[in-house]
């Protein structure tokens, strides 16, 4: 089955994904921050993100830990091609934002086609 977002440029790709993130916030769909995300991920609640996304220039450590979080928990977990403090900038936050989780099976299956659209962002 062909994707949706295949006949789009890498621009475009970008542009929309970075929407349906600020989609997500709008929409009471999303977690903020490492911890507050670790902390969903262990609870394994009604706020379970559906996936897991670390921006680009999250720390080693940081990657470690939510990976590890995400491995043993059965989380599906992507790195983004944005920086932690676009990332912010999307979520509404002042300075940098390392990592969100997105609560909804809509919005995360959306982002998860177009970070697999096979195209570099």
């Amino acid at each position: 089955m062909k994707n949706k977002f295949e006949d789009l440029t890498p621009e475009q790709l970008q542009t929309k994904l970075l929407g349906m993130i600020g989609f997500a916030k709008k929409a009471g769909k999303i977690i903020i921050g490492c911890e507050l995300v670790l902390g969903a991920i262990r609870s394994a609640g009604q706020k379970f993100p559906k996936i897991v996304l670390v921006s680009a220039d999250a720390s080693e450590n940081t990657k470690k830990r939510v990976e590890n979080a995400c491995k043993f928990y059965e989380c599906s977990l992507r790195c983004l091609p944005i920086g932690g403090a676009k990332l912010g900038e999307i979520v509404g936050k002042s300075g940098t934002v390392c990592c969100v989780g997105i609560t909804d099976d809509g919005f995360a299956s959306t982002i998860r086609a177009l970070l697999q659209s096979g195209k570099t962002l």
